[in-house]
């Protein structure tokens, strides 16, 4: 099971990965990634920093943080990863990703698929756990744009 680490709206609510127990957490910020649980933990505390630099989530940074991570999942396809420009969150997620592909002399289409599976779990997470919720509340408060499409409670 995938797991994110996001402070979801104005909640105080934390939800933490499912896996990794909390007296592991701080040991893992210090080391290498040796799983993708762990490669997943990493690249979902990064984005809670991230995320926690904005006073105000708002729509457009979820759909920033989503393109991110598909852009990061096609580079992996085609194994671009180290020749395009990177700087801030991308270029931090893609070190996370490196550090975690080093343990590996030779890296195979097995881990690179490992990978993109694990920044697919992210994104799935993100948008199941933090980004629905927030369109349910906007849709509650605007009304619902798919009201008469087969649509129903």
């Amino acid at each position: 099971m995938c797991g994110i680490y996001l402070t979801v709206l104005t909640k105080t609510t934390v939800i933490q990965m499912p896996y990794i127990k909390p007296s592991q957490r701080k040991q893992l910020l210090k080391r290498k990634p040796k799983t993708t649980g762990e490669l997943n933990y990493l690249i979902v505390t990064r984005l809670k920093k991230y995320v926690d630099t904005f006073p105000r989530l708002s729509y457009d940074t979820f759909n920033f943080i989503m393109g991110v991570l598909d852009d990061i999942r096609a580079e992996m396809r085609n194994r671009n990863w180290g020749h395009f420009a990177h700087d801030g969150l991308e270029k931090d997620i893609l070190d996370i990703i490196k550090t975690y592909l080093k343990q590996w002399p030779t890296v195979t289409n097995h881990e690179i698929k490992q990978v993109r599976g694990v920044l697919m779990c992210v994104m799935f997470e993100l948008y199941r756990r933090v980004i629905s919720s927030y369109e349910d509340l906007k849709c509650k408060s605007n009304g619902d744009v798919f009201d008469g499409l087969g649509v129903t409670e």
